[in-house]
């Protein structure tokens, strides 16, 4: 991927063509690109639209800004946004930077991948992604940090209580 034009909403730089053009017609997807099956989506095989939330949660901009020179010349006054709608207009096709960036990814999250790849259909899947359901307020507190700072609170929560009356 050169390094222009850059992609921002509404426009490009430098490229001089119009992404609101662009946006009104339809991709026509190559048969190729058309992810089928359930193995797992590549960045430039899923829909433009998660493209936005993924980049934006998954890297801070520091770290996008590193990625992004391994591949791309970028002016030293470039702004988180500009980094930003660069790194999601990269993701629409496969390219140098979305490979990486999907490479980052895996590797930050290879243990999830790893434990959510064992799960055999949707129920299992849906269990296993839901975090395991927050103990009632009559169970016991877990062991651990979170239960030792569970118990500490709900105990100066009754002493704080017991004052007050």
């Amino acid at each position: 991927m050169s390094g222009f034009p850059f992609h921002v909403a509404g426009g490009s730089f430098g490229g001089g063509h119009s992404l609101l053009a662009e946006a009104m017609t339809p991709p026509a997807l190559p048969k190729a690109q058309v992810a089928v099956g359930s193995r797992r989506r590549k960045l430039w095989e899923i829909s433009h639209k998660f493209h936005c939330p993924i980049v934006g949660v998954c890297f801070e901009c520091d770290e996008l800004r590193r990625l992004m020179h391994k591949v791309m010349h970028l002016p030293r006054d470039a702004s988180d946004f500009m980094l930003h709608t660069t790194a999601v207009g990269a993701c629409e096709e496969r390219s140098r930077l979305a490979e990486i960036l999907q490479k980052s990814l895996e590797k930050r999250y290879q243990l999830s991948i790893r434990q959510l790849a064992a799960c055999k259909s949707v129920a299992e899947l849906r269990r296993a992604w839901r975090p395991p359901a927050a103990p009632s307020a009559t169970s016991r507190p877990s062991s651990g940090r979170a239960g030792r700072i569970r118990a500490a609170t709900s105990s100066s929560t009754r002493k704080s209580t017991a004052t007050s009356t």
